[in-house]
């Protein structure tokens, strides 16, 4: 197993800190002052509902979908000589990321990989955390570690299609994708980052029919219509693309009215159609959903500029830029 970019080190704390963090680092000096605790990252006490429990109760909050008693439980049987046994790291480790607590779920997780280095669900759980950390080179490296023991994991294979689209590899993305295809996989969020992954590497054609697939889903949301339409509505050359955007970017403000990203689109489709006012109109709905839409208020500033109106242009940019400087913090 390669060595994991975020992992928690075998004993420097300034290492470990250096990867985890401030926070990480309050948690590493915690355990190292407190030899009887074994999770080092987990910052939950052991209260009267989960001292001294069996795994039958951990499992039970587990399944309920109880995640702050579930990690309380789970803490507790780690830190009672549980780090040996990866399920309860594991278990641990998920129960913790669910409430929020990601530096804490990866120092557990990691207590388990020493363990169990090739276990393909501790691996997932791993790399799910690093990606929800941003993390995303080395939550690759976990899905790519899990899929080696376990090749036909459907849940792994989308989770690395997810992640190389995130790294910008719609072609490394495909592989795993379309295995997921091949071993039956339906749900509308594999169907979705198929079709993204097909857009994105070039593939207009195909990525039009398996949106056109996806989208088809009782449970699909405005904003994955509208993420659709923003990927295949440049698509000159695939025949019906444009319409069929068109069409996905109604059928979202008809779904859910106050979604920002559709009327933004829609106003790009109207621009396109170099129908301005339109245009103008959409995007100032997205910014009444959104006021910090940047690429809309940046718009809506040429849109003045170009009709004279300096005064609501300067207007306009002075709000993208402080909602730019909002949205970088």
């Amino acid at each position: 197993m390669a060595i994991r970019a975020v992992a928690a080190g075998s004993g420097d704390p300034g290492a470990r800190a250096a990867r985890l963090g401030l926070a990480g680092l309050v948690a590493v000096l915690a355990a190292c002052a407190a030899p009887s605790s074994s999770a080092g990252g987990s910052t939950l006490h052991r209260g009267p509902e989960a001292a001294g429990c069996t795994p039958s109760e951990a499992w039970e909050a587990t399944r309920n979908g109880q995640w702050r008693l579930a990690a309380a439980r789970w803490n507790d049987l780690v830190q009672r000589g549980g780090a040996e046994d990866p399920i309860a790291c594991r278990e641990a480790g998920r129960a913790l990321s669910r409430i929020g607590d990601d530096e804490g779920a990866l120092e557990v997780l990691n207590m388990g990989l020493e363990r169990a280095p090739g276990d393909p669900e501790l691996l997932e759980v791993h790399g799910n955390v690093l990606d929800r950390m941003g993390f995303r080179r080395a939550a690759e490296e976990s899905f790519e570690d899990a899929l080696a023991a376990a090749p036909d994991r459907v849940s792994v294979l989308r989770s690395l299609g997810r992640v190389r689209l995130d790294l910008d590899r719609a072609a490394a993305a495909l592989e795993p994708l379309e295995r997921c295809r091949e071993l039956g996989a339906t749900d509308t969020e594999t169907r979705l980052l198929r079709a993204r992954a097909l857009a994105c590497a070039g593939q207009g054609e195909r990525a039009l029919e398996a949106f056109t697939e996806a989208l088809t889903a009782a449970d699909v949301t405005a904003e994955e219509l509208a993420a659709a339409a923003a990927l295949m509505c440049e698509e000159r050359e695939v025949p019906g693309c444009r319409h069929r955007s068109r069409a996905w970017l109604e059928r979202a403000v008809a779904l859910d009215p106050s979604c920002a990203a559709a009327h933004y689109q829609l106003g790009r489709f109207h621009a396109a159609r170099h129908d301005l006012d339109a245009a103008a109109a959409c995007w100032r709905r997205t910014i009444e959903l959104d006021p910090d839409h940047v690429p809309a208020l940046q718009l809506l500033a040429e849109w003045y500029a170009d009709r004279g109106n300096e005064a609501q242009a300067a207007r306009f940019a002075r709000k993208a830029e402080q909602a730019s400087r909002r949205v970088r913090r």
